[in-house]
């Protein structure tokens, strides 16, 4: 329990502090670590959120460092996880991770000037938000609203 406090303070702070990608690499390490101890197979629902929070700390390390090896080290993470979400119908924790594999997916696809990520993005993107609706998580339905809008903008650079 004191591991998984430790992780949401050092993403927390990682998050917000934008000097602090030291932190965001420390709360990759402990969520590694949390992961081993809540294996796939024992508790997958608790394991896919760890992959989450790996995922979406890397998306945030690669937009700082401007490091495209951390969104590529995100994206089978995240998929992943989006798979163990679904087998097991972890609903809204599916919109959860396809949030943030819309971010490592418009990221990765402008840098690569990618069109089929930045398709992919917008579909991940969408099926976030309706879920995000459809659960009436509002706090989270504008922040999705704009990952949304900015992979739309991406695909509409690339056609």
């Amino acid at each position: 329990m004191i591991q998984g406090e430790l992780a949401r303070l050092l993403s927390a702070v990682g998050e917000r502090e934008p000097a602090a990608t030291d932190v965001l690499v420390d709360a990759v390490a402990v969520n590694r670590a949390l992961s081993e101890l809540s294996p796939r197979d024992s508790d997958p629902d608790r394991w896919a959120s760890l992959q989450n929070e790996i995922g979406y700390s890397l998306t945030l390390i690669g937009r700082r460092a401007n490091d495209p090896a951390r969104f590529e080290e995100a994206l089978p993470i995240l998929r992943e996880a989006i798979s163990v979400q679904r087998q097991i119908k972890a609903v809204p924790a599916i919109a959860f991770t396809e949030d943030s594999l819309c971010d490592v997916l418009t990221d990765l696809g402008a840098i690569k000037k990618d069109k089929a990520m930045a398709e992919e993005a917008v579909a991940t993107c969408t099926s976030a938000l309706a879920i995000f609706r459809e659960h009436k998580i509002d706090g989270l339905i504008p922040i999705s609203e704009t990952n949304l809008a900015e992979a739309e903008q991406l695909l509409a650079t690339l056609k």
